[in-house]
């Protein structure tokens, strides 16, 4: 059974990350594919993707944390993006690159 809300959920209105490593985690984000410190670690050189991930938290993006149990007392947060949102994403994306081709022409 779904639970109820008194009211709609806000319109989804993330702001674009300024160019640097919350870009490049927005990048892979975007694509569908999950996050994790390791594989970013190994894209970049930086442990910081929490970090990033709570500057697009801040921005307005809706990023899902999963926890995965690797081991003896080691967790590691994996990172996605709300598979909703991200076709809502995508169609405001194409709506508004479809109205600046409309204005070129």
């Amino acid at each position: 059974m779904q639970q109820m809300t008194l009211m709609d959920a806000p319109p989804l209105m993330p702001t674009m990350p300024p160019a640097g490593l919350s870009m490049r985690c927005l990048r892979v984000l975007l694509s569908g594919r999950p996050l994790d410190c390791e594989t970013f670690y190994q894209a970049t050189g930086s442990m910081r993707l929490a970090a990033y991930v709570e500057v697009l938290h801040r921005l307005g993006w809706p990023i899902l944390t999963d926890y995965q149990n690797r081991g003896a007392s080691r967790n590691l947060a994996v990172y996605a993006l709300d598979l909703e949102a991200l076709a809502e994403v995508m169609a405001l994306l194409n709506a508004h690159l479809g109205t600046q081709a409309e204005s070129v022409q």
